[in-house]
């Protein structure tokens, strides 16, 4: 599903390096397995994939189905960790140009544009629709102040009973400004379960309830993430993807690297990079520590970053993520003038051409004194993304440099 290449690291790191770290990761993945470790209070989301239960993944089914047929519209209110996980996905794995057909899923909350909230309000005019307000006990101005307004318009337009049917909460089971909301007005409420931060949350109704009104298959972003997991059991680093690339990362940053740049080749990937850099950037962003997560789309960025990546300060450390084609590409034609010098590619399809790209950049940036960790995807679908994005999330608690990654 997932193969981990550091090929790109031997010049930078040394075997021996690896095993003088390897105790030491050893000592952290088992207490994350005991949970014996600072903040094991917040890694309610490790064995979450093993732990959904059926009837909770049916009432998610069902909700979702009973807005599908309903609504037009389903409006997710949220920011953070209520919001990138289950947009990254969408985004991922929905056509660029999409149609009418469907429930349209619209995002509100992450800014406080009030230009962008208009433009929503004037889409909504006409539409039947619904809403997802999602956050944790505390719930941030953006969502609040948003949810304000949606709640007033939906209530102006369909009376407070209308409303009522509309708005569905997705809130802390025990407290919270939208819990006690539930309890005032009897909205339909998705419990997030104590144990689990914001950023580790796309496994719960936080993601799974836009997702599976999307059409996403959340069963098998389940089982993704449920593979990946037996994968990152191991306490042996030869056989632990998550763990290897944590070390890796740590014998990094202790070389001096501040950044990691997170480079795909795939712009239907680009929200993927930004839930990972609210994930790396939560998790490890303490205590005057961390290595910086930044991200890059290429080709299109290496006309841009390319010349600082190729020669700027060696003060950082690339993770090309690859993924494997699994949809209908586009070849060159020939053409009998060849003016543009082409007819060489005759055949070639873009992909074959991106590939080249990405193993000359990484040919290139490693020789010019910048290690590459390389991870391939074998595709980009429900199932390798659940399992991608939990290994990610396994990746934060494995090595965190002395602070407490999983802590909210």
């Amino acid at each position: 599903m997932i193969k981990l290449d550091n090929q790109y690291l031997d010049q930078f790191i040394g075997k021996h390096e690896f095993k003088q770290l390897t105790a030491y990761g050893q000592l952290a993945l088992q207490q994350i397995r005991e949970g014996s470790g600072a903040g094991n209070q917040f890694l309610g989301w490790v064995d979450l994939p093993d732990e959904i239960k059926e009837n909770d993944l049916s009432k998610i089914k069902e909700t979702a189905k009973h807005i599908k047929s309903k609504f037009d519209c389903f409006v997710c209110i949220g920011i953070g960790g209520s919001y990138l996980g289950h947009k990254a996905i969408i985004e991922a794995l929905s056509p660029a140009f999409k149609g009418g057909e469907g429930t349209e899923i619209i995002f509100a909350a992450h800014t406080l544009s009030g230009r962008y909230l208009r433009e929503v309000l004037d889409r909504l005019a006409e539409k039947n629709y619904c809403i997802n307000v999602i956050a944790k006990e505390g719930i941030a101005l953006e969502t609040a102040v948003t949810f304000r307004i949606l709640k007033h318009v939906l209530e102006q337009r369909f009376g407070p009973e209308g409303a009522r049917e509309r708005i569905f909460v997705t809130t802390d089971q025990d407290r919270g400004p939208l819990k006690d909301m539930v309890a005032a007005y009897n909205y339909p409420l998705f419990h997030l379960p104590n144990e689990v931060g914001g950023r580790f949350s796309v496994f719960t109704p936080v993601g799974l309830l836009p997702l599976a009104v999307a059409g996403i298959d959340i069963t098998a972003l389940i089982e993704g993430a449920k593979a990946i997991r037996k994968d990152c059991l191991p306490l042996d680093a030869d056989h632990n993807p998550a763990l290897n690339y944590a070390l890796a990362r740590k014998i990094l940053y202790q070389k001096g690297k501040a950044i990691e740049l997170l480079v795909t080749y795939e712009p239907y990937f680009t929200f993927i990079a930004e839930w990972w850099k609210q994930l790396f950037g939560e998790s490890e962003g303490k205590d005057g520590k961390g290595l910086f997560p930044a991200s890059a789309l290429y080709s299109t960025d290496l006309h841009s970053l390319g010349q600082y990546v190729q020669e700027g300060r060696r003060h950082f450390f690339e993770t090309t993520v690859s993924i494997g084609q699994e949809y209908e590409d586009v070849c060159i034609p020939n053409d009998p003038d060849d003016i543009d010098n082409l007819n060489f590619l005759e055949g070639r399809s873009l992909q074959f051409i991106q590939d080249s790209i990405l193993e000359a950049s990484l040919k290139a940036h490693t020789q010019g004194d910048v290690p590459n960790i390389l991870i391939t995807v074998e595709k980009l679908d429900a199932y390798h993304l659940g399992g991608l994005l939990y290994f990610f999330m396994e990746l934060t608690v494995n090595l965190g440099d002395g602070v407490n990654c999983g802590v909210s």
